[in-house]
């Protein structure tokens, strides 16, 4: 997309958006997409909080952000395990000694807790404008301490939600608390932004080739890989052979390996390294596996959508802002011998499938166009710098 055309209003400010690293996420896909194509005038920085291993994903998302005139900031390189969470923190208050933002834009709870460690130390860094994005409906599952004190520092920041769900989930997260819930909170989708593409899903049953699927993403409990091996188990196609490509990295890649080096009777099975390209591969697949426990908003699936890709997925709430209420593959959520009937029941009939997807894909178009996303983000800026600088 084309950066935003320059507005009247609030020339010359400065947005210090902060993620957790320079690495596979969809907060910092998020992030990647609106910094780099907000109004000229508006001079961006992003700093990752953790030290980011050197990476294909890590130095595409740099890239691109440089490319955009976005300045970007590193943290030093400390594991954040051990010493890392304070030298963030100290990183973060020269930063701000340096630019100066009018706003800062949190997006995830590891940002939070540096910014509300930094406040803690330099009160002066208190003194500017606060956004945050949530992204997930699941808040701090394990540092719940950790996150009752960064909730009662942050009580006061605009918040923005990625969904209905997550605005849901979030509000509940401060009744808990005892706090009010924000006012005037926003829902902005994410923003994606996707070649077109056919996956010729007509010719497969002609020809008979493998079907393809992906699964891609973080190997991990929250997005359901371990339930991968069963999936697999359990769906056969007597007429097909099954090709599965994992591209992610986690704490689940012993798994995947195991799969690659025996797998499933009739699969085929690959794994990748992360991609910073990977929606432009997605036309490259039959299906997506989406077998997620819980998300923000389900990045992933949608852009597989807009691609022309069907998803096999479980029936989160969250996803009902993903998927059409008629949509024919969503199976009952942690039951795997469903989402495999499902999967099978797909890939049974995927010359048919073309109609179904391309209503869901007409469903998100408009939410999540980029432009709009952009332009959503750019009032609110406005309106919180027009906020602050009032007598």
């Amino acid at each position: 997309m084309k950066k935003m055309a320059t507005m009247e209003a609030n020339p010359n400010k400065k947005i210090l958006f902060i993620v957790s690293h320079y690495a596979l996420g969809g907060a910092e896909k998020y992030v990647e997409h609106l910094a780099p194509n907000l109004p000229h005038h508006l001079e961006c920085h992003v700093f990752a909080v953790k030290n980011s291993v050197e990476s294909a994903v890590g130095n595409k998302m740099i890239s691109r952000l440089t490319a955009g005139g976005v300045k970007v900031h590193k943290a030093l390189a400390r594991s954040w395990k051990s010493i890392g969470w304070l030298t963030s923190a100290l990183r973060l208050k020269k930063i701000f000694d340096e630019v100066q933002p009018d706003i800062v834009h949190l997006n995830t709870e590891v940002p939070e807790f540096c910014f509300t460690l930094c406040t803690i130390m330099f009160p002066s860094t208190r003194r500017v404008r606060i956004v945050r994005t949530i992204h997930n409906t699941n808040l701090w599952p394990k540092w719940k301490l950790v996150g009752y004190l960064c909730e009662f520092c942050l009580r006061k920041a605009k918040v923005v939600c990625v969904s209905e769900t997550v605005k849901k989930a979030f509000v509940r997260w401060r009744i808990k608390l005892s706090l009010l819930p924000p006012d005037d909170c926003a829902v902005i989708y994410n923003p994606i932004d996707v070649r077109e593409g056919s996956t010729d899903i007509s010719s497969n049953c002609a020809t008979g080739r493998k079907v393809r699927l992906l699964f891609a993403g973080r190997l991990e409990y929250q997005k359901g890989f371990d339930l991968v091996p069963e999936i697999l188990n359990a769906t056969q196609l007597d007429s097909s052979k099954l090709d599965l490509t994992i591209i992610g990295s986690g704490s689940g890649v012993e798994i995947a390996r195991s799969l690659v080096t025996t797998p499933p009777k009739g699969w085929d099975v690959h794994l990748e390294e992360p991609t910073a390209d990977l929606v432009n591969r997605l036309c490259e697949f039959d299906v997506l596996l989406f077998p997620s426990r819980f998300e923000g908003f389900g990045r992933l699936a949608a852009e597989a959508l807009m691609c022309g890709v069907p998803v096999v997925a479980f029936d989160l709430v969250v996803l009902e802002e993903v998927f059409p209420p008629d949509y024919p593959w969503l199976a009952a959520p942690m039951d795997v011998a469903d989402f495999s009937q499902k999967l099978i029941h797909l890939m049974s009939s995927l010359d048919e499938a073309q109609p179904t997807v391309k209503k869901a894909k007409d469903l998100l178009l408009e939410k999540t166009s980029p432009e709009r996303v952009v332009r959503q983000h750019w009032n609110l800026y406005n309106k919180e710098i027009a906020a602050f600088e009032r007598p």
